[in-house]
């Protein structure tokens, strides 16, 4: 009896009384008889701790048999017992009750007693026990509570009228003088019942949309603006909370929608997935944080379903464009190594996206199967090809500059393992001939010692050995002597500068800096060019600028 998990207010009593029956703790073996005691001590008081917990939640039912039952019951087993804290608990019962039916828009005063032998039951209790101090401690306005069934702020002139003459039964007029007694009283509550209600009615004609309800502070009210209703602020509370709660919930879909409705312009699935939250940001300042999230999740739904359309629509046209392609890596280049996955930015944090994003992905899937073969023949062709393009590079040539530096293959994640290769391929080709390209060009020139062991001034950058500079293969620089016996001799270096719009030659003539085996490079020129007019051919900043960013050097 005492493990049901929900037991009732008729199951608790039940329980209680069965206790009370068992035999005294002294006909126990006396080592059982404190621990017996208090184990059926605590399973009662676990068992109504559920039945108070459970009838919590019921009270804020409004349908079904069970929370029909519910305060008849607690009438019944607080009659029996006559105990305080039941009467307070069952009060509030009786207010959660009728809360939740006005919230709903329900006659609360269905509540009310119908039945004259329940509510003389209530009020004249059985012999002398009324007057038991259990019932004296329960208070007049409680007991015309719970005789009525009717918490007093719900009342009308009508209940009042009517339940009196219910108790013209009952042995004693005590429920009639209690309520003429207590009358005054009663009607000052209804009338601060009937300020909530306008207060209420008031907040449900806002019209749903973000600049109604942010302007009616999301349903916000000011208690202080109902202090003088005469009721105390945890009963507004109780009556505001559930109502604007009950307002919030159903403008929840009704403002996601409004939210949602540019999202269905937007052909960026980055933009549609981040929309809602952009939104959102911008329109629900002040609002409550636990209703905002949940606007900007029925956002995010209505969303995440144009998301799946536009990124289903866009696989197809990518799969199309793939399929049809031929198998030249440079067809493949063109549409990134045949690509059928669009960019979709940063994986949407919303859970509200997940079931877009699993239909995209293997819809993704079934596309890529398609075109996975061809894609495999051109990367191992293509892969073949360039193997064999270096095997045949001559170091410092015009050809090794783009074949060195890798430019014609982009880091596109379908296309990664020919980047690798081709990297792989260059690191090697330059341990393996770098130096010896570096002798050369030196010897080829003619250079002085000390200019093998020279630094060039490259501005902000300090300096750069000049080795480094002309012998790095990618660069495929030359080094020119001019001059001979009768006029001076000087050095014209000539190099590649890869730029987004391709190589330029950089060339310029070696001027010594002043400092010992330093040098300048002047007379700068690009070509394609001219080299911009504001920029000095002979200052260390333009070959600092032009090595970094030729295609900023020019006009």
């Amino acid at each position: 009896m005492l493990e049901a998990d929900a037991p009732s207010p008729a199951g608790l009593a039940a329980a209680r009384a069965t206790a009370a029956a068992l035999p005294p703790p002294a006909l126990l073996p006396p080592l059982d008889q404190q621990s017996k005691r208090q184990a059926v001590q605590d399973g009662l008081k676990t068992m109504g701790g559920r039945m108070v917990a459970h009838a919590r939640v019921l009270a804020g039912e409004i349908e079904g048999d069970e929370a029909t039952a519910l305060l008849p019951a607690m009438r019944d087993a607080w009659r029996a017992s006559r105990d305080r804290t039941e009467a307070e608990l069952l009060t509030e019962l009786q207010d959660t009750r009728a809360t939740a039916l006005m919230v709903a828009g329900r006659d609360v005063t269905a509540m009310t007693e119908t039945d004259p032998t329940r509510l003389c039951a209530t009020v004249d209790g059985a012999g002398t026990h009324v007057m038991s101090p259990g019932f004296g401690r329960a208070g007049g306005e409680t007991l015309l509570e719970i005789a009525s069934g009717l918490p007093l702020e719900h009342w009308t002139r009508e209940v009042a009228e009517a339940t009196i003459a219910l108790s013209q039964s009952c042995a004693s007029n005590r429920y009639e003088t209690l309520v003429a007694q207590a009358w005054p009283r009663i009607e000052a509550r209804v009338a601060g019942m009937d300020r909530l209600r306008a207060t209420i009615a008031r907040l449900a004609a806002t019209p749903v949309t973000v600049d109604a309800y942010r302007a009616a502070n999301w349903l916000g009210v000011d208690a202080s603006a109902l202090r003088d209703t005469g009721l105390s602020r945890e009963e507004i509370d109780r009556v505001l909370r559930p109502a604007t709660a009950r307002l919030l919930e159903n403008a929840v879909p009704v403002l996601a929608e409004e939210l949602a409705q540019e999202v269905a312009d937007e052909t960026d699935i980055p933009a549609i997935a981040s929309h809602c939250a952009r939104r959102s940001g911008a329109v629900m300042a002040g609002m409550d944080a636990a209703l905002a999230a949940r606007i900007t999740r029925g956002c995010e739904e209505i969303a995440a379903a144009h998301l799946e359309r536009v990124g289903t629509a866009r696989i197809a046209e990518m799969a199309a464009k793939a399929e049809a392609a031929g198998e030249s890596y440079e067809e493949a280049l063109a549409t990134n190594g045949y690509a059928v996955l669009p960019d979709f930015g940063p994986r949407p944090a919303s859970d509200a996206f997940d079931a877009a994003v699993s239909a995209l992905r293997a819809a993704a899937r079934e596309a890529e199967a398609r075109v996975a073969e061809k894609r495999d023949r051109v990367l191992a062709a293509e892969g073949e090809r360039l193997a064999a393009a270096y095997a045949d590079l001559e170091p410092g040539s015009p050809a090794s500059a783009a074949l060195l530096t890798c430019a014609s293959y982009p880091e596109a994640p379908l296309l990664a393992g020919l980047h690798r290769q081709c990297q792989e391929l260059s690191a090697a080709f330059q341990q393996q001939h770098s130096e010896a390209h570096c002798a050369r060009l030196y010897a080829k020139a003619e250079a002085e010692d000390g200019l093998r062991d020279a630094a060039l001034d490259v501005g902000q950058r300090g300096m750069v050995p000049l080795r480094r500079l002309i012998c790095h293969l990618p660069l495929a620089a030359t080094l020119t002597r001019h001059g001979g016996l009768f006029r001076e001799t000087r050095y014209e270096i000539s190099l590649q500068a890869q730029g987004k719009s391709g190589a330029r030659t950089l060339s310029g003539t070696l001027t010594p800096a002043g400092a010992p085996d330093v040098w300048r490079l002047t007379g700068i020129t690009l070509e394609p060019g001219p080299l911009r007019a504001d920029l000095d051919p002979d200052a260390p900043a333009t070959l600092d600028l032009c090595l970094d960013r030729p295609d900023r050097c020019v006009d």
